[in-house]
Formats: C-alpha cells, structure tokens, sequence
C-alpha cells in the first residue's frame, strides 16, 4: 500500500505541476497603442483595472502605459502569483524557464524589460507561479505517507518460495 500511495500522490503532484504550467497561458499580450490607459486597456478588454494592475504591476500609479507590450488576463485566478527570483550568474531564461516549468515567452511576458535587454546576473525577475487550491494546501504528505506503513512492501510483493 505505501507504494501505492507513493505513486498516487506522485501523480497527483505531476498533475498539479502540469495544470499549473497550462494556466500560466491565461493571458493574453496586448500591444499598447499611443494613449492607452490602465484604465482604457481595462475596460475595452474586460477586466477590472485591479486584475490588469496584478498582472502588470509596473502600471500601477501611472497615467500612461509605458511599455510595448502588458499582459492582459484572460480569467481570474485567486490562485495566481508571483516568485520573486534573482538571476544567478551565467543563468539564461532558458534555464530558468526549466527550472520553473513556465516557458520563456511567460517569463517575457511578465517582465517586460527582458524584450528590449539582456539578462543580467542579479537582476531580480518575476516568474508567474501557482498556488495549489485551499483544500489542498494543509495537507501534510508526509504524514499521509508514514500513516501507511502498515502495508510494507515486503506484504504487497512476498514472494511465494523462499
């Protein structure tokens, strides 16, 4: 039974981290056009201005959009957020993007800069992240997994001569 746990919740995760780096496409990128403003991206896509300011948080307190392109969500999502992360030396987006299982374009997408400059070493970067669901997140696995000892892998797999 312990491997069948095991296995369980190592599915469970797989899923999880797969619905997570489905999600991180809930946006769309949108080509600023000359006076756009928060609130008129807001409203001609609509999305509420506090939904384009999460997403963008670079707009906040400005009257006009400064940027080429921002990130317009698609949905809203309460499990949505960011990791703070700051490049290591000789790190590219591409291993980055690995590491963190979102592609390049969604690490472009949410750090406008990266179209226009290079990456640098120490340069703090924002990657989108996803939290798991309420109902999952006081779940200790761990304790799942030492609750089901009882069924060892010596009584699921005996042999039968010995």
């Amino acid at each position: 039974m312990g491997i069948i746990m095991r296995l369980f919740f190592y599915c469970l995760f797989l899923c999880l981290g797969s619905s997570a780096s489905l999600n991180a496409q809930n946006y769309v990128l949108y080509d600023v056009k000359p006076n756009d403003t928060p609130e008129s991206v807001a409203q001609n896509n609509g999305v509420l201005v506090s939904e384009l300011y999460k997403f963008n948080p670079g707009l906040k307190g400005n009257r006009t959009i400064s940027s080429e392109k921002i990130v317009i969500p698609k949905a809203s999502s309460e499990n949505f957020g960011f990791i703070r992360y700051r490049v290591k030396q000789l790190e590219t987006l591409y291993s980055i993007s690995k590491l963190y299982n979102v592609s390049v374009e969604d690490l472009k997408a949410f750090n406008p800069q990266l179209y226009e400059n290079e990456l640098k070493a120490g340069e703090i970067i924002r990657i989108p992240a996803y939290k798991l669901p309420k109902k999952y997140q006081n779940i200790d696995f761990n304790q799942s997994l030492k609750n089901s000892k009882k069924y060892s892998i010596k009584k699921i797999f005996r042999s039968p001569c010995r």
